[in-house]
């Protein structure tokens, strides 16, 4: 997501970020000055931990904006909760204190923030992770309500991935669900929590 102010600023920033929307974590900016050149840098929180295939949609995404603004975008990377703790990316934008322009965040931690974005996170919701990206930007830039919760917070959407395939890591084989029974699970979102919660009971 962007920092709202400063709009004229970002056009060309919001018109790149919107040719390039692929898959996401969150993204959200601010955008800082433009340098004498035309060339914005743009200084990025990230909470895409290296390695992940977060991560690399990540790179992506800031790579092919970067190209498609012909130079006149860099993007100022940092490392895993370099500048915001994960939970804290959207704030840290939405704040326009200077420390972050644009951020990318885990929709699930600040769901107040994003509950249009965390529909994503319902299992089952759809195989095609393309549809979902595009349908969730289309909300995002054409329905009131979800545009609205954007600006109440001092944001403007950039794009969302979701993470893909639902599967489970274990130190021990799991080979159905009374494997998982007794066993501590961490899980991202509310709706994999509860799907994970009712078959460890059962």
């Amino acid at each position: 997501m962007f920092n709202r102010n400063e709009r004229t600023k970002r056009r060309t920033l919001v018109a790149a970020a919107s040719a390039a929307a692929l898959l996401g974590l969150s993204a959200c900016v601010d955008a800082d000055g433009s340098a004498a050149d035309g060339t914005h840098t743009i200084t990025v929180a990230n909470a895409a931990l290296e390695g992940t295939p977060h991560a690399a949609i990540y790179e992506a995404y800031l790579e092919l904006v970067e190209e498609k603004s012909e130079g006149q975008i860099e993007f100022e990377r940092s490392s895993f909760e370099a500048l915001c703790k994960m939970d804290e990316v959207a704030q840290c934008v939405s704040d326009g204190d200077g420390r972050v322009d644009f951020g990318v965040s885990v929709p699930d931690y600040t769901p107040n923030i994003f509950p249009t974005a965390t529909l994503a996170g319902v299992p089952f919701l759809s195989p095609d992770i393309q549809a979902t990206t595009s349908a969730l930007y289309e909300m995002h830039t054409t329905n009131e309500q979800a545009m609205g919760m954007m600006e109440e917070h001092n944001l403007h959407y950039a794009a969302t991935w979701p993470v893909g395939t639902l599967f489970i890591g274990s130190k021990e084989p799991v080979e159905n669900i009374e494997d998982l029974a007794g066993l501590s699970m961490r899980a991202s979102g509310p709706a994999t929590q509860a799907v994970l919660e009712d078959a460890a009971s059962t």
